[in-house]
C-alpha cells in the first residue's frame, strides 16, 4: 500500500507539471514597452510621463491584471529583442509605477498600435527547461562563483549600504542546480541588477535569446568570473 501511494503521488506531481507546463504556453496578449532588458524576479522604476505611458498604464490595470510586456534591444540585430518577460506593477504612484519581472515570452506577430498611442503584442510564453545532466553539474559549479562575487561585492563593490541584501531579497533564494535554466536566469539578474552595480559586462539579452540551457549557462559563468576577475583586481574592466 506505501509503495502504491507513492507511485500515485508522484503521477499526480508529474500530471501537475505537465499542465503547469501547457498552461505556459498558451498564446495571450499585452501592452508592450521597449526600455530595457528585464529577467524574471528583476524590479524595474519607470516615470511613465506622456499620454501614451499613462494610457498603457490605465490598459494594464483595468485589462491585463497590472500585467505589461517588457522588451530590451537584440545584442545583435540591435533591433527590438522578440524575446519579452511579463512584468507585473506592484507599486504606482501618479505617473511612477514599479515592475516586477515574471516569466519570458516570444513575440507571435508585430506590435499593434493602439488608439491610446502604445502597442499590443501577441506573444506565447517560454516554454520551461529543465535541462540535462550536465547542466545541472554545470549550474552546480555556478554555486562557489556566486559566493566569491556576493564576497567581493560586499568588500566595498556596492553603490549604497546594502544594496546586495536588497537585491537579493529582490531575487529570492537561488533555484536549484536541478532547475538550471532558473539557476541561469537568477545569475545573471545577480550580475546585472537593476540599477547597475557596473561590476560586469551585460548579459541579459544574450541570456533571453540564447536557444538552450547549456549556452545560458555558459554565458552566465563567462561573465561571473569576469566580474569576479575585475572585483578582485587581477583583470579589472576598463
Amino acid at each position: 500500500l506505501g509503495a502504491r501511494s507513492l507511485d500515485m503521488a508522484l503521477l499526480s506531481d508529474r500530471i501537475a507539471r505537465l499542465r503547469a507546463a501547457a498552461a505556459a504556453c498558451d498564446a495571450r496578449a499585452l501592452p508592450l514597452i521597449v526600455v530595457d532588458s528585464l529577467l524574471p524576479r528583476q524590479r524595474l522604476a519607470l516615470s511613465m510621463d506622456d499620454d501614451a505611458g499613462l494610457a498603457l498604464v490605465r490598459e494594464c490595470v483595468a485589462r491585463h491584471g497590472g500585467c505589461v510586456g517588457v522588451h530590451g534591444v537584440h545584442p545583435v540585430s540591435r533591433g527590438v529583442n522578440p524575446i519579452g518577460t511579463q512584468a507585473r506593477i506592484v507599486e504606482r504612484s501618479g505617473s511612477k509605477v514599479e515592475l516586477v519581472g515574471e516569466r519570458r515570452y516570444t513575440l507571435c506577430a508585430q506590435p499593434v498600435l493602439q488608439p491610446g498611442g502604445f502597442f499590443v503584442c501577441e506573444l506565447r510564453w517560454a516554454r520551461p527547461h529543465a535541462g540535462s545532466a550536465s547542466d545541472a553539474r554545470a549550474a552546480e559549479e555556478l554555486e562557489p562563483l556566486v559566493a566569491r562575487w556576493q564576497q567581493l561585492v560586499r568588500a566595498g563593490h556596492e553603490r549604497e549600504r546594502g544594496q546586495l541584501d536588497a537585491l537579493l531579497a529582490d531575487l529570492g533564494p537561488m533555484p536549484s542546480s536541478g532547475d538550471a535554466d532558473e539557476r541561469a536566469l537568477w545569475c545573471a539578474a545577480l550580475i546585472n541588477p537593476l540599477p547597475a552595480l557596473g561590476v560586469a559586462f551585460e548579459i541579459r539579452p544574450a541570456v533571453l535569446t540564447a536557444d538552450s540551457v547549456e549556452l545560458r549557462l555558459q554565458i552566465v559563468r563567462g561573465a561571473l568570473e569576469r566580474s569576479i576577475a575585475h572585483l578582485d583586481g587581477s583583470r579589472p574592466i576598463d
